[in-house]
Formats: structure tokens, C-alpha cells, sequence
């Protein structure tokens, strides 16, 4: 089929082309030359429409349906490949316009470019090529008309194009109904009272107010709730008597406190008029009633009278500032200023304006949303300290063609991810948008950016009085002072580069040097070392030598000495002067074996010698014991051989009588005189018969008995001694028997005899010869010493080798070649090799400095110049005058928040963006993006769908959508039971929270995140804020997934990751500390107040206050005590140890305040020396981290756990906790320790909906009961009497102390709670 052609034209009567054409050429500086002076449009339009050239791109359909059908809407996105395009890579245009539909021969007449991104045909758009043929609605004359034939523009063209704005008509819809929905109910909300007068009652403003009715009043004064109001003046209102809500509300309206007690209404008395103003007429109602309202200061002026020197003239100038009367209201100017630039953004919306003209389709659905080609490289990283996890977000963000979404839990470095995004996008020639719903966020993120000179960083805000001091360093000329910086240190840094070319060349040439002087050393060690090495061989193998020859002399010496020992011991034996023998008889051995035989032959009489001479020779290492033992046998023979003799005669002499030794026979002498004695004595006298008698028997006995041969004398030393020496015997045998061995051994003593004489004579001629000299070891120390000069040689090259090691070593770690990345790493290089690197850079360098040398003398002095201009004081404010407009229009990176009136951006210049960074983005609505979605072609939504969720309302107060219904179906219900059904229809129900829940919860970003590719989506596991205790509380709302980052939380070297309180907390009625400087998260339980009574928290009626006296003081006294701690801690007013209180009410926030100001000294305006403390709602932490954080829960109905039994608790709507979302971020603000005051028994058993993390859908857990039972197993819950005694309250008025003592007959809560074992708790 024939190609189609294509006609097309400009439309020149449409004024916003001009200013989208500027647009482009200011953040195209190239295009804007490519143009060379030609009109922008057409120059853009000859780029994407050749004229008569043939064109590839994408048709979408834009169409509505309330337009006018006979002309269709249609967008070209031109596929620019292969053409000469002064953009960058990846940008492309689309050109949107219309064409009639009912013409034969249409022209698609242009009426505006987009800038978007270069991709791939979306779901919603269809590709074509035609023939692109400049036409013209104006006929010149003269010029011939072009015949338009094979139009490509045709009726069934539209009709094959998905229309992709009637596919999001109806979310579309639902949106501009949402807006009239929250408009109608801010207008509902804008009740007034009516007051008449006004003055000072203590320290706060009373109101004389005045309604038609009693309900009527107590209706308007529920509207006003516990918002801060305003005072309208009667003119400022639709009518005088009733508040009717203005359609601009005046900036500068005096302000006031929150509206406190309402005295009871009582009727205008008949003779009371009431005071009419000049220009208000009378008052319409028949029967008005009058009552009084206490209104309180606002922070500012409360804290102003306090330190006021003349209170009396400051209470005049605030009551001055307030109509004599008027009405009292809340502010809906911000409200109503905010829908309107919804409505409008809205309106841009449906025409498919804006920089992202296709984000209507993935607005809604993350399922169109394009995924890139290609992962976006990263080369080098302006922060090199990101975690991986962080490192793959960026990357993400980089690459996303349209949107990306990044969730990060608390202290997991979302902004540290956002300053890299922008610093790697401004590099790549990219602006970015940075927004968020809350001032703080954006200025959060911006303290994180650098000093980069590729940085133009601005803070847009049409208040600047919001901007915080983050912020604040970044707005006005403060930001072209912060440009300056980054220049002055990018101009540095190249001045730097020459510098250190000229450092890194004079560092090499010096390291070469002393390198090449070491490297000669060393080859003159390696040769040293052989010659070292022969010598000291040479000299050990001449000690060898000499020492052998040493010691065999040594060893012949020893062997003479052994052996003269050996003979003198001998000698001895045989000379009776030793009985054993020391050594064998090698020496000896002839005449030793003639002895031995001779004295083994005494065997055969009967001598005992007990060795034969097959002993002798069997047994050769004991001969000389034998010898000694035959020797000292035959010895002792010869020495009683003489009485043997004596016995062999007294046996021959006895015959066969008894034998008796000579003792026996004495004994026999006696006797036989003793009874001759007595013979003659019994003559005389017969008494000594019996004495004769009994020496007569004795004498006879012993003449009868016999003794044998002495034992001792033959024992041992005869075979035959025991048969010898029995007592009875035959004496003749017996004689001749001891005869003949005696003469057998008489027989052999002369051959004993002689062959010891022989013996003696052989040891004796051995001993004779003369002894050995010792040998000298003169030659061996020779060589010895020789061999130690050889040695000590050798070990002095060792030691220079080695010092020479130590040299090469310091080289090769020297930092003249290490640090800086001047050499190319070598590992395993030795000094000749890197040498040779080394000197192979040193020409490099000096090449280098050749080929710069012309441009450092023309820009050195240049450049220091500049830098000295830039660095002066006032060089900033001095150029602002003349250059803050030019550089707010050319700032890459500009910051604002979400709700910033457009106009901020248009009057800086700042029209569109390549990239739209918006954080936090959970905490705000779909239609509050819209803005900076629509002025960037690719988004970032950067957020936690389980931090902040959208407020129903700015300010302060912690209160979601959800809240605020809740707390409307209980006054429904109220009204209901009053009988007013009527009145209390509202639009604040389930339904309509149900109908437009994405527009006012974070589900729009969970949903986006749980559908997305994960090409486009990246999550953030890993924290490095909280202590591992305080992550794992928080933990309980990340189903456990987050990971700490710290590794030594306790002891890492490093302060910044070290996470150590060093607080102490005692009880106060003794026993264990409740907090320890191990404890890094502690639960103070409020249920129970100091008299151990059940607690709850502080009303009005039947209405909470938001307020908790009792928390508000035991976090004054907590601080007191860290206060104290801290200064012995090394704190000082220089260095303040960071406090944060949160809490989710602002009324509570102002009762610590007050009870900080009790304890605090008269004139520390609640200040402390040692610690920095913001008090503050959780709404204002979000972004931030203290050392330590105290948080205030506040809620407690009053339940008491002890009188349930097992009914389940019923729980008031007027009662409900705060979200989790608002809980977690108040949690995980801690770093160091986190001390939370709460009622165990309000949240013990409070479910929460919690959204699953990998999956849609959400599931119910008890967190807070998990959270607490954990707690409660490390000992970490505590009862609030033991970190308080009812003595350590300040002194004040019996009649405010019953907001946290409970009366008596309250129920008191039981000795022994299960709280662990701190406190001396079991």
C-alpha cells in the first residue's frame, strides 16, 4: 500500500506556543543554536515534520467527550532515530493539535509540543508512516494550493486509536468530585461564634459569646473542636449575626489558641440589650443566650508573656489586636487555596497538559507504566559509601523511562538515595523537580546535597516563613552563594589537577631516585652473597675435619681412663679392698678365667661358690660379678678354715657323745660347783632341797643335750652346713666328712693362690705403663673460629638483605605511588618491575605537563582569580541584584513542596522538568502529586505506605481521614440520639471514605508498588538509624524484614555508628535499675497511676482532651534525670545531647511543655544546659532522628484489666489509639534509646490493619501486644510508680492534681504485676 501523507501546520495564533518554544530553548541550549535565529516553532516543527520527507511516529487519540466532535484531538510522538537531533539521547517530542473531522481534506494543525521520552508504542498509541507535507490555513496569493490526496487523516483512523482519555474519564470525574466533596466539607467545618466583647481572665482571653439558641452555640462550639482559631471581624462575614465563610479569606487575621471551656448558656436577660455596631443592624433572634469561652494563647504568645518584662503592656497590645467583635473560627484560607490549585492542576489534567502527557494512563494503573530498555550505568558515585541495596534504587531511578517507586522503612537512607539520584541526574544533563508533601521533607532532602558544582539548587516558596533552616541555605541568594561554594571547589578541584600532576611528577621522580639507588644495593648484595657463601662452606668443612680428628683422640683418652679405672678396680678386689667389682674384666680375662676356674673347681667339696665355669662362659658381662662372689666365698673359707680344723678335732675328741660348744660346757662347771654347794649347805639345813634339786635336774639336762657346730660359721658357706651343724649326730662320721673336704680345698689353694698372684701381677704391669696426654684442641677453635668470621659475614649480609627488604617494602608501600591512583595496581610486582612502571608514568606526566604548560599559564591565574571572587562575602548578594533572576531560571535542581502555588515555578521560570523527585510521598494525596507530576516527563515517588498517611487537615494534630470519621459517626450518633437525623446527615462517612479512599489514604503508592515491575520499584531493607532493640519494636510493622545496617552497635570505633546512651534509670522504691546502659528501648506503663490506681486520660466531661497530664509529667522528670546524667556524661551548652519528645496531639505536646517549664529554674524558660529538647507531634518528626526519644501515646479509656474477668472489651469510638502509621514513625525516630509512656492495658489488645509487604491486601495483628510481650520478657515494661513517687511532682494547688491521681475509690491495681524482675519485680 501506497504511503500515506501527512499535512500540517502551525497554529500561530495559539499564545502558549511561544512560551513552551522558550521553554525549550532555555533547557536546550543547543537546539536554540541549531535554530540560529529562526522561530523556535518552526525550526521544532521542520525537526520532527521534514517537509516532503517521509516520518515514523506514534498516534494517540485525545479526544473527550464534552469536546467538540467535529474536531479531533490527536497527538504525534515522532521518532527522531537516525536524524541530525540537537537533543540529548532518549528525548523526544510530541506534537499535539487537531484536525476536522468532517473535511475530505483535513490539516492536523498544531497547537503545542511535549517534551517526553523516547520509548517504545504504548498500549494507547499506533504507529504510522506517512509523508510529513507543510501546509497552511492562510492562502497567499500567488502561491499555487497544495491538493491534500492520500490524506493519512481519516475518520476510521480515529476510530482504530485506543481513546486513552475516555479510559480515565471517570477516575478523572471522581477526582473533580472528590475535590467538591472535601470543598463541601471544609465550608461545613467553617462554623463562627458570635462574640461581643473580649478581655483577660488569669493568663487567657475570655469571649462573651452570643447564639440564637443553647444548642445552636454547643453545635458551633463542637464544630470549632481543638483547631487554633482566628477572629474575623463582622464585615469579614456574609452576614453579621451568622458566620458565613468568605470566598477569600483574609491573610493577616489575628490568631488565637484553642477554644477551652464553655460556661453554660444562659438566656439574655429583658432588661439587657445587646451593643450594636455602627454599621451591623440589630440582632434578629427573639431569645439569644449569652455565655463565656476561654480561649488560650497561641505558643508564641504564651511564651512572650511568660518572659515579658511589662506582662500588663503586652496583654494590652495581643487584646488590641482583636476586634472589639466579631467571630471566632477556624482558618480554611490554606484549605480553600489548596482545592483551588487541585481544580486547576485537575483541569490540566483533562487536557492531557502538562510535561507527562500520558500520566493520566499510569496514574491509575502501574500496569502501564513503561519499563526501561536498559539499566542506566553508573561510573562513578558521588556518595561511595551507598549499601548495594541503595546503589540499585539509584540506578532504578536513572533508568525508569516514566515512573519509579522506591519504598524505604525509617533510617534506610531514602533522602541519602534521593541527594545521589539528583547529583547523577544533574550530571547527566537532567533538572530535577524535588517536592513533598511537608516542608520539612524537601528541606530534609536538600541538607543532604553536596558541594557539587553540577548542582543549581533552589528552595521555592511562596511563604518562605515555612521554609525551615535546612531550607532556608538554599532560598534566594543563599542559593547562588551555595552555587558560588560548589564552583569555587570545582574550580579548585581542577586547579587541584594540576597541582597534583605537578605533585604527583615531583613524588615520582624522588621515589625513582631512591628506588633506583636501592635496586643497585640490592644487586650488589646478590652478588656478595655467593662469594659470602663459599667461604663460610670452605670454613665449616676444615672445623669438620679438625673436630673429627678431635674427637677421636678425645675418644682413645676416654677409653685409656675407662680402662685403668677397670684395672684399679680389680686390683682392689684382689687386694681385699672391695668386695664387688666395678667394670669387666676384658682386660684381665686370660688370667681372671685361670682364677675363675680354680675357685668354680671349690664347688665339687662342698664350698659354695655357686658359679661354675659354664656360668663363666655363657655369661660374659657378668664375670666380674662372679669373680667377686667366688673370690669373697673363697675368702671367707680361709679365714675360718683354722677353727673348721678346731671343730674336726672337737667331733673326734667327743666320740659319740653329744657335742657341746664351749659356753655348754662352763655352763655344766658351774652347776656342778653350785650342787656340791648345796650338798653340804642341806646338812645343815633342809630348806635348800629343793634349790639342789632343781640345779641337780638342770645339770643333767645340759650334760644330756647337744648343741652341734657353730651356725654361723658354715651357713652360706658349705653345701653341707645345715646337716654339719644339727645338734645330735654322729661326732666321728661327721669329723671325717668335714676332713676330706677340707683336705680337697687344701688341695686346690695353692692353683687359687698362684692365679691370683698372676692376676695381680697382669693388673700391675697394665698399670705401670704410662697415662695418655689429653689431646689438644688448638687446630679445631681455628677452624672454628674461622668458620664464626665466615658466619658473622654471611650475618651481617643478612642483615643488610633484610634492612634492604625493609627498604624495598617501605618503597613499594610508599605513598608516592600508592595513594592518589598514580600507578596502575601490581599486586605482585617487585621493585625492578615497578621501577620500570614508574618510570613509564614519569615520561606520561611529563608529556602531560609539556601539552598543558600554554593552558596553565593562560588559565592558571584565570581561575585563581575567579576563585577569589567567588569566595568573597558579599559576592552573592552583590550579583543577586543583577543575576537572581538568570540563575533561578537556569537552576537544575529546584525544591518546593506539593501544594506550592504554580506560580512560584512560573515566576522563577521554572516551567518543566526531565525528572520529578517527590519523597514522603505517602503522606500525600493523589491530587496534591498532581502538581509535580505534571511538570516532569519521569517521576520518582520516593516513600513508606506504613509511615504518615495523608492528613485530613494541615497543621499539627496527628489525625488521618479515617480518624476524623470515626470521630464523626460518634457526634452522628450523638445528634441521632438527640433527635436531630436531619442535622446529622454529614459527608464525612465510610462511604464516601470508602468512594474516594486513593484520593486521601497512601494506598495509591502501595498499589503502584505492589503491581509495578520490579525493574521499576526498589525497596530498602536495610536501616542504620536505630539500635537493633529499636528496630526490632519497629520491626513488628515490617513483618520482621528490616535488617541492621549497624554492625557494632555497642562498640564500633566509628561515633557516627555507634549507638551508646549510657543512662541509668533507678527505681525509686529500690531494687534493680529500670533502665541500664545495655537497655536501649523501655515501655513506662501508664495504666496505673503513682498511688497504684487505674489511670486514664485527662476529659472534659465526657470528651478527651488529647491530653495526658500524668505521661506530661513523668517525661518532664525523665528529662530531669538525663539532664543530670548528661552532664557528667561530657555534654555541655556547646554540645547539646539531642532530645526529641513526640507525641500524636498538640494539646499534649503543649501539656509537657508546661510540665518541662514546673521543674525547669526560674528563668530557663524550660531550657536545659546539657540537652537540645524539641516537643513537637509526630507529624513534624517525620525525616528526623534524635539520640533519644520519648514518646507520649496519651490514650487510656480507663479500662481496667483487673475487673474484666473474661468479657471482651468494648471499645469507644472516642477512644481509638493513633493510626500505626503515626506509632511507627514516632518509634523509629530513636537511634540511641527509646522510651515510650503508654497504657499497656489500652493497646495490649488493639488490632491493627496491617498491609501486607509482598502482596496486596492487608491482614489484622496484634502488634502492639506483640511489641509489649516482648518488652515484657526482657524486662524492659515498667509500671510508672516505680520511675515516679508521688513526692516528685511539683507543688501546686490541691484542685489540679485530681487529673492524674485517681480518687479513692478508684480500683487500685494489684501488689505483684507481672512485669519482669526489673525494679525487684518477680
Amino acid at each position: 500500500m501506497a504511503t500515506m501523507n501527512l499535512y500540517v501546520a502551525i497554529d500561530l495564533n495559539n499564545d502558549g506556543m511561544s512560551r513552551t518554544i522558550a521553554d525549550i530553548q532555555r533547557r536546550h541550549q543547543t537546539f536554540k543554536i541549531w535554530c540560529n535565529g529562526r522561530d523556535g516553532a518552526e525550526a521544532l516543527n521542520d525537526l520532527l515534520f521534514p517537509n516532503n520527507m517521509p516520518i515514523t511516529g506514534y498516534v494517540s487519540n485525545r479526544q473527550r467527550d464534552k469536546q467538540n466532535s467535529r474536531y479531533a484531538q490527536m497527538a504525534i510522538r515522532v521518532n527522531a532515530a537516525g536524524r541530525d537531533w540537537p537533543f540529548p539521547v532518549g528525548c523526544a517530542f510530541i506534537a499535539t493539535g487537531s484536525w476536522p473531522t468532517e473535511s475530505s481534506s483535513p490539516l492536523f494543525l498544531i497547537n503545542g509540543f511535549i517534551e517526553t521520552a523516547d520509548l517504545p508504542a504504548r498500549s494507547f498509541e499506533r504507529e504510522v508512516t506517512a509523508f510529513a507535507v507543510h501546509d497552511s490555513l492562510q492562502f497567499t496569493p500567488g502561491q499555487q494550493r497544495i491538493q491534500r490526496v492520500n490524506n493519512l487523516l481519516t475518520p476510521q483512523l480515529l476510530a482504530d486509536l485506543p481513546p486513552i482519555t475516555q479510559q480515565t474519564e471517570k477516575q478523572l470525574t471522581e477526582w473533580t468530585e472528590f475535590l467538591r466533596w472535601k470543598e463541601s466539607i471544609i465550608r461545613h467545618k467553617a462554623r463562627g461564634l458570635r462574640y461581643i466583647s473580649r478581655g483577660w481572665r488569669d493568663e487567657q482571653l475570655v469571649f462573651s459569646l452570643v447564639a440564637q439558641s443553647a444548642q445552636a452555640l454547643q453545635k458551633d462550639r463542637k464544630a470549632l473542636g481543638r483547631d487554633d482559631l482566628v477572629v474575623f471581624q463582622i464585615g469579614q462575614s456574609k452576614e453579621p449575626w451568622v458566620f458565613g465563610l468568605p470566598e477569600r479569606e483574609e491573610r493577616r487575621l489575628p490568631r488565637l489558641g484553642q477554644a477551652g471551656k464553655l460556661s453554660e448558656p444562659a438566656s439574655l436577660p429583658k432588661d439587657r440589650k445587646l451593643p450594636k455596631d455602627d454599621n451591623s443592624p440589630e440582632c434578629p433572634w427573639p431569645a439569644p443566650v449569652l455565655a463565656e469561652l476561654t480561649v488560650s494563647l497561641t505558643e508564641d504568645d504564651a511564651n512572650d508573656l511568660a518572659n515579658a518584662e511589662e506582662p500588663d503592656a503586652l496583654r494590652e497590645r495581643i487584646l488590641n489586636r482583636i476586634p472589639g467583635s466579631g467571630f471566632l473560627s477556624i482558618s480554611t484560607a490554606g484549605d480553600m487555596s489548596l482545592i483551588k490549585r487541585h481544580q486547576q492542576a485537575l483541569r490540566q489534567l483533562q487536557e492531557q497538559g502538562g510535561y507527562a502527557p500520558y500520566l493520566t494512563d499510569y496514574l491509575f494503573e502501574a500496569a502501564q507504566v513503561s519499563v526501561p530498555q536498559r539499566l542506566e550505568p553508573v561510573t562513578q558515585w558521588a556518595n561511595d559509601k551507598l549499601n548495594p541495596a541503595q546503589k540499585e534504587a539509584v540506578v532504578k531511578i536513572l533508568s525508569a523511562p516514566d515512573l519509579c517507586l522506591v519504598q524505604g522503612p525509617p533510617g534506610t537512607g531514602k533522602t541519602t538515595v534521593i541527594a545521589e539520584a539528583i547529583v547523577q541526574l544533574a550530571r547527566r544533563g537532567q533538572r530535577v523537580l524535588l517536592a513533598s508533601q511537608a516542608h520539612t521533607a524537601v528541606d530534609n532532602a536538600l541538607d543532604r546535597l553536596g558541594h557539587d558544582g553540577s548542582l543549581r539548587v533552589v528552595r521555592l516558596a511562596r511563604n518562605e516563613s515555612k521554609v525551615t533552616e535546612d531550607g532556608a541555605a538554599f532560598a534566594g541568594q543563599a542559593s547562588l552563594q551555595r552555587y558560588y561554594k560548589a564552583l569555587a571547589g570545582q574550580t579548585e578541584d581542577r586547579l587541584a589537577v594540576w597541582k597534583r600532576g605537578d605533585k604527583d611528577l615531583r613524588l615520582l621522580q624522588e621515589w625513582h631516585e631512591r628506588a633506583t639507588f636501592v635496586l643497585h644495593d640490592e644487586r650488589e648484595l646478590n652478588a656478595r652473597r655467593g662469594q659470602l657463601e663459599t667461604e663460610l662452606a670452605s670454613a665449616r668443612s676444615q672445623t669438620t675435619q679438625a673436630l673429627q680428628a678431635y674427637e677421636a683422640a678425645c675418644a682413645m683418652l676416654d677409653e685409656e681412663k675407662a680402662k685403668r679405672q677397670r684395672l684399679h678396680s680389680v686390683q682392689a678386689l684382689l687386694n681385699g679392698e672391695a668386695e664387688t667389682l666395678h667394670g669387666d674384666l676384658r682386660d684381665v680375662e686370660p688370667p681372671a678365667r685361670d682364677l675363675a676356674q680354680g675357685l668354680a673347681s671349690c664347688e665339687a667339696p662342698g664350698l659354695l661358690v655357686k658359679f661354675s665355669m659354664d656360668d663363666w662362659l655363657a655369661h660374659a658381662g657378668s664375670r666380674g660379678a662372679m669373680l667377686a662372689h667366688m673370690l669373697a666365698a673363697w675368702r671367707r673359707f680361709t679365714t675360718v678354715r683354722e677353727a673348721i680344723s678346731a671343730d674336726i678335732r672337737r667331733l673326734r675328741e667327743t666320740v659319740n657323745g653329744p657335742i657341746q660348744d664351749a659356753s655348754t660346757r662352763l655352763r655344766i662347771e658351774s652347776l656342778r660347783n653350785e650342787v656340791k654347794a648345796l650338798e653340804e649347805q642341806m646338812e645343815k639345813d633342809d630348806a635348800f632341797v629343793d634349790a639342789w634339786r632343781a640345779t641337780r635336774k638342770e645339770l643333767k639336762d645340759l650334760e644330756q643335750a647337744g648343741v652341734g657346730l657353730e651356725r654361723g660359721r658354715y651357713d652360706g658357706l658349705f653345701r653341707q652346713a645345715s646337716k654339719w651343724c644339727a645338734p645330735n649326730g654322729n661326732a666321728t662320721q661327721l669329723a671325717e666328712e668335714m676332713d676330706a673336704s677340707l683336705i680337697a680345698l687344701d688341695r686346690v689353694q695353692s692353683v687359687i693362690e698362684k692365679s691370683i698372684e698372676i692376676l695381680k701381677q697382669s693388673v700391675q704391669t697394665q698399670l705401670s705403663q704410662p697415662a695418655a696426654e689429653a689431646p689438644n684442641d688448638g687446630l679445631v677453635q681455628s677452624a672454628r673460629n674461622q668458620e664464626r668470621s665466615a658466619q658473622s659475614k654471611l650475618d651481617n649480609w643478612d642483615e643488610k638483605r633484610r634492612q634492604h627488604e625493609h627498604k624495598v617494602k617501605a618503597l613499594l608501600q610508599d605513598d608516592a605511588i600508592m595513594q592518589g591512583n598514580r600507578l596502575p595496581l601490581e599486586p605482585t610486582a617487585n621493585l625492578s618491575q615497578r621501577i620500570e612502571t614508574v618510570a613509564q608514568v614519569i615520561k606520561a606526566l611529563e608529556q602531560r605537563q609539556t601539552s598543558l604548560q600554554h593552558e596553565r599559564q593562560t588559565w592558571g591565574p584565570l581561575l585563581e582569580d575567579w576563585i577569589r571572587d567567588l569566595s568573597r562575602n558579599n559576592a552573592a548578594e552583590g550579583d543577586w541584584q543583577h543575576l537572581g533572576a538568570d540563575f533561578l531560571a537556569n537552576c537544575n535542581v529546584v525544591a518546593i513542596t506539593c501544594n506550592e502555588n504554580e506560580r512560584t515555578l512560573d515566576d522563577a521560570g521554572q516551567t518543566s522538568f526531565d525528572v520529578a523527585i517527590i519523597d514522603e510521598v505517602s503522606k500525600a494525596t493523589p491530587l496534591e502529586l498532581l502538581m509535580p507530576l505534571m511538570r516532569a516527563r519521569r517521576a520518582v515517588l520516593v516513600g513508606d505506605h506504613r509511615q504518615l498517611p495523608p492528613l485530613f487537615q494541615e497543621g499539627d494534630e496527628a489525625r488521618s481521614f479515617m480518624d476524623e470519621v470515626e470521630e464523626n459517626e460518634v457526634a452522628n450518633a450523638d445528634e441521632n440520639s438527640a433527635g436531630n437525623l436531619a442535622e446529622a446527615q454529614t459527608l464525612l462517612t465510610r462511604d464516601n471514605l470508602r468512594r474516594f479512599e486513593k484520593m486521601v489514604t497512601a494506598s495509591l503508592f502501595k498499589s503502584h508498588f505492589e503491581m509495578a515491575d520490579e525493574a521499576i520499584r526498589a525497596r530498602l531493607n536495610v536501616q542504620f538509624r536505630m539500635h537493633p532493640q529499636i528496630m526490632a519494636m519497629v520491626n513488628h510493622f515490617y513483618e520482621g524484614q528490616l535488617e541492621c545496617g549497624l554492625l557494632r552497635p555497642d562498640d564500633d570505633p566509628n561515633p557516627k555508628l555507634r549507638r551508646v546512651h549510657g543512662l541509668t534509670f533507678w527505681n525509686v522504691d529500690g531494687g534493680s535499675p529500670l533502665l541500664t546502659p545495655d537497655d536501649h528501648a523501655l515501655w513506662v506503663d501508664t495504666t496505673y497511676n503513682l498511688h497504684n490506681q487505674i489511670h486514664r486520660e485527662d476529659m472534659d466531661g465526657n470528651q478527651p482532651r488529647r491530653t495526658n497530664r500524668l505521661e506530661a509529667e513523668l517525661i518532664a522528670e525523665t528529662l530531669e534525670q538525663i539532664e543530670r546524667q548528661s552532664a557528667t556524661q561530657g555534654y555541655s551548652r556547646s554540645n547539646k545531647r539531642k532530645v526529641g519528645v513526640v507525641s500524636f496531639y498538640a494539646n499534649q505536646c503543649r501539656e509537657i511543655r508546661a510540665a518541662i517549664r514546673r521543674r525547669r529554674p526560674q528563668g530557663a524558660n524550660g531550657r536545659y544546659e546539657f540537652l537540645d529538647v524539641e516537643v513537637n507531634t509526630v507529624i513534624r518528626y517525620q525525616g528526623k532522628e534524635k539520640s533519644i526519644v520519648l514518646v507520649s501515646m496519651v490514650r487510656h479509656d480507663g479500662y481496667d484489666p483487673l475487673r474484666s474477668g473474661n468479657q471482651p472489651r468494648r471499645r469507644s469510638s472516642k477512644a481509638n489509639v493513633a493510626r500505626f502509621e503515626f506509632i511507627n514513625v514516632a518509634f523509629s525516630r530513636a537511634q540511641e534509646l527509646l522510651i515510650v509512656f503508654g497504657a499497656k492495658s489500652m493497646y495490649a489488645s488493639y488490632e491493627v490493619d496491617l498491609p501486607r509487604m509482598d502482596s496486596a491486601g492487608s491482614v489484622k495483628r496484634a502488634v502492639y501486644k506483640d511489641i509489649l510481650d516482648q518488652l515484657e520478657r526482657d524486662a524492659r515494661l515498667v509500671p510508672a510508680r516505680r520511675l515516679m513517687s508521688p513526692d516528685m511532682l511539683p507543688q501546686e494547688p490541691q484542685q489540679q492534681r485530681g487529673r492524674f491521681n485517681a480518687p479513692p475509690n478508684r480500683t487500685a491495681a494489684p501488689k505483684r504485676e507481672n512485669y519482669g524482675n526489673r525494679g525487684g519485680r518477680a
